[in-house]
C-alpha cells in the first residue's frame, strides 16, 4: 500500500567555535464527535480524482546511529571545575516546555527571518535552534550565558532552562516512535582536544545524547561531517560545510529529521493557488475529511494527524487575504499560537492542503540572536565559554541554518540543519489552503512547534 502523508524535515545546527495544551487524540474525537456532514456541504472540486492514498503507512527504516570513523587521535579532554548545573532541578510534575516563554524564542526567531522577503517561503526548526544553541550554553559562563538562556527562556534561571531543555530533549526521543530523528555532535579540533573539560563533553552527552568526534582542517574531516549530517537528515541535506578554518575549536551541530505517513486516508483534487504576488498557481491538492479546527479574530485553522497521533500538522489561515503569510507572521506571537490552541473545536469539515516542497538556508541566524539580546557570545574578547575547555578567547562566529521539507499525498519529510561556528470557534464546512498560509509541525503532547514555515507560493509537481 501507499503510505499516508509523509513528512520529512532536517535541521542541522552547527556551532564553529573559534579561538584566538494539547488537544485530544484522534481516538478520542471520533468518540466525541456525532456531528454528520451532509454531502450538499461538501467541497466542490475542480477535478476528483479516484485514486485514494492509505492512512496505515510503509514501516519507516529505523536509522541506527551513524558509525563514523575516527579521523584523528582520540580525544583525551582535561578535567573541569565543577560545573554550576551539575545536578539540575527537576521540571515541575505536569509541565513541559510548551509552559515556558521558549515558544517566544521560537516564534520572535521565526518572525525575524520572514521579515527579510515577504514572497519567501521560509522554513526553521525551533528544536534545532533550541538544541544546538544550548550545546554552546552548556559550555558558557558569566553574562554570556545569562544571554544566551534570556533569549532562549527569559525569566528561568540558567538552571532552570538547562532542565527545560534536557526534558524536552528526552521527551522527543521518547514520542519518535522512529518518525523523528534527533542527533547532536560536537566536532573538535584536534589541535585543542587535550584542553575541552571532560564535564562539557559528559554533559552534552549525557543531556542531548552527543556524538563526541575529533577532526582535523582536512578535506577528509569535512567529508566526515557532511556525511554525518547527511545521514541524520535522511539524505535531504547532504552538505552544510564546506571548510574548516585554522582557528576552529570545534562545530557544534544538531540535526533534526521528521517522516511520517497521515492518520487518515487522503485522495488528491487539482486546484489553483493565489499566490502573495498576485499570480495563479496551478497545484495538486490532498483533499481529507478532518475534525479539528480552531479560529481566533485573526485566523482559522486545524490540525492534521499523522499516524500514531503523535506528531501533527498544523495548518493556519489568515483572515486576512491580502498579505502574504510572511507580513501575517511579523503581528504573530506565541499569545497567538496559544490562544489558536485553546479555541480547538471538534466538528467535522472537508480539507484541501497543498502539495508543496522546498528548501530554505539563513546565514544570518546570529545577527538575530544577536538583535534578541544574545550579544557577548559573538563577540571576541568579551565571550566568556570558560566551561568548555581552558582555551582562550572563544567565542562564536556564526550560525547556519538550512531547511527542507515535501508534503504530498503520500507523506511529508523535512529535514533543518543548525551550524554554529565558535571561533576562538465552530467549524466551517470546509478548508481549502488556496493562498498564502503557515503551517507547523508539532509534538501533540506538549504541542510545541518542532518546526514552524509559510507558503508563499507553489512549484512542485507530485513525483510519483
Amino acid at each position: 500500500m501507499k503510505r499516508g502523508l509523509k513528512i520529512t524535515m532536517a535541521l542541522i545546527l552547527v556551532l564553529a567555535l573559534l579561538g584566538g495544551c494539547a488537544p485530544k487524540t484522534k481516538e478520542e474525537i471520533k468518540i466525541k464527535n456525532s456531528v454528520e456532514t451532509n454531502e450538499g456541504d461538501r467541497i466542490q472540486t475542480q477535478q476528483n480524482t479516484s485514486k485514494t492514498y492509505s492512512a496505515t503507512p510503509t514501516p519507516i527504516e529505523t536509522w541506527a546511529p551513524y558509525e563514523y570513523e575516527s579521523m584523528v587521535n582520540t580525544i583525551e579532554p582535561a578535567e573541569g571545575s565543577e560545573r554550576f548545573f551539575n545536578n539540575l532541578p527537576d521540571v515541575p510534575e505536569g509541565e513541559s516546555i510548551y509552559d515556558t516563554t521558549y515558544l517566544d524564542f521560537a516564534f520572535d526567531t521565526f518572525k525575524a527571518c520572514c521579515s527579510k522577503d515577504k514572497d519567501e517561503n521560509v522554513l526553521i526548526s525551533p528544536a534545532s535552534l533550541l538544541f544546538a544553541t544550548e550545546l554552546a550554553a552548556s559550555g558558557a559562563n558569566g553574562e554570556t550565558l545569562d544571554e544566551i538562556n534570556s533569549v532562549l527562556f527569559q525569566g528561568l534561571s540558567n538552571e532552570e532552562a538547562a532542565s527545560y531543555a534536557t526534558a524536552y530533549y528526552d521527551k522527543l526521543n521518547e514520542l519518535s516512535e522512529g518518525k523523528l530523528m534527533i542527533a547532536n555532535g560536537a566536532f573538535i579540533n584536534s589541535k585543542y582536544g587535550n584542553a575541552v573539560y571532560q564535564d562539557y563533553l559528559d554533559f552534552v552527552q549525557q543531556g542531548y545524547g552527543a556524538q563526541i568526534q575529533t577532526i582535523d582542517e582536512s578535506s577528509e574531516s569535512v567529508d566526515l561531517i557532511n556525511r554525518w549530517i547527511s545521514w541524520n537528515t535522511r539524505d535531504k541535506i547532504p552538505q552544510i560545510v564546506d571548510e574548516i578554518d585554522p582557528s576552529t575549536v570545534m562545530l557544534l551541530v544538531n540535526a533534526l529529521s521528521f517522516e511520517s505517513g497521515w492518520d487518515e486516508v487522503v485522495g488528491t483534487v487539482d486546484w489553483e493557488f493565489y499566490n502573495s504576488k498576485g499570480e495563479v498557481d496551478e497545484i495538486t491538492m490532498i483533499s481529507s475529511d478532518e475534525n479539528v479546527y480552531s479560529s481566533t479574530k485573526k485566523m482559522e485553522g486545524f490540525i492534521k494527524y499523522y499516524h500514531g497521533n503523535k506528531f501533527a500538522f498544523v495548518g493556519i489561515l489568515p483572515y486576512d487575504n491580502e498579505i502574504s503569510a510572511n507580513e501575517f507572521m511579523q503581528d504573530f506571537t506565541a499569545d497567538d499560537y496559544r490562544e489558536f490552541m485553546n479555541n480547538i473545536e471538534y466538528e467535522k469539515f472537508d480539507l484541501l492542503l497543498p502539495e508543496f516542497s522546498y528548501e530554505y538556508s539563513n546565514e544570518n541566524i546570529a545577527g538575530i540572536f544577536d538583535e534578541m539580546g544574545m550579544h557577548k557570545a559573538f563577540i571576541q574578547g568579551e565571550a566568556d565559554f570558560s566551561n568548555t575547555g581552558n582555551i582562550d578567547s572563544i567565542f562564536i562566529s556564526s550560525i547556519v541554518h538550512k531547511t527542507f521539507i515535501e508534503v504530498n499525498r503520500e507523506g511529508t519529510k523535512v529535514s533543518a540543519v543548525t551550524v554554529v561556528h565558535e571561533e576562538t470557534y465552530s467549524a466551517p464546512p470546509s478548508i481549502s489552503l488556496d493562498r498564502p498560509f503557515v503551517y507547523m509541525i508539532v509534538d501533540t503532547e506538549t504541542m510545541t512547534p518542532l518546526f514552524i514555515g509559510t507558503v508563499n507560493s507553489i512549484d512542485y509537481q507530485f513525483p510519483g
